[in-house]
């Protein structure tokens, strides 16, 4: 997969974001081990509903405040390197958390602000990028 560099946009449900500088997200389908006839060793293996941890980094506290509490989809035009054509990442029911900021001397700050999605039918994988 070709690399991005630069979140261009980025919106989640109908608010659009500034000051973002980076998204990151990731998969996780937790393990289900299990007997289905009480055997002392399992033989039943599958995996757990689909579900997407990841945080979006901001240049400041107050833009990161706006996205505290949002809910909805997350879209973002990622911009490509060199190349690489832009692509469209789309998360589908986000949960924004709390922000979590850190101010430093000469007035550097940062803020990440972090997300959870759970797949509304188990499987179906909620993020996509076309």
């Amino acid at each position: 997969m070709p690399s991005y560099f630069n979140v261009k946009s980025l919106s989640v449900g109908s608010t659009s974001l500034t000051g973002v500088t980076g998204i990151s997200w990731s998969h996780a389908r937790p393990e289900v081990v299990g007997s289905s006839d009480g055997a002392t060793y399992a033989d039943v293996a599958g995996f757990g509903t689909a579900i997407v941890r990841g945080s979006i980094s901001f240049l400041n506290p107050t833009q990161a405040d706006a996205a505290d509490s949002l809910t909805g989809t997350l879209t973002a035009t990622l911009q490509g390197i060199g190349s690489a054509a832009d692509k469209t990442l789309v998360i589908t029911d986000v949960v924004m958390g709390g922000d979590d900021n850190n101010v430093t001397r000469d007035a550097v700050a940062g803020s990440t602000v972090p997300f959870i999605v759970e797949s509304s039918d188990g499987t179906t994988d909620p993020v996509t990028m076309s």
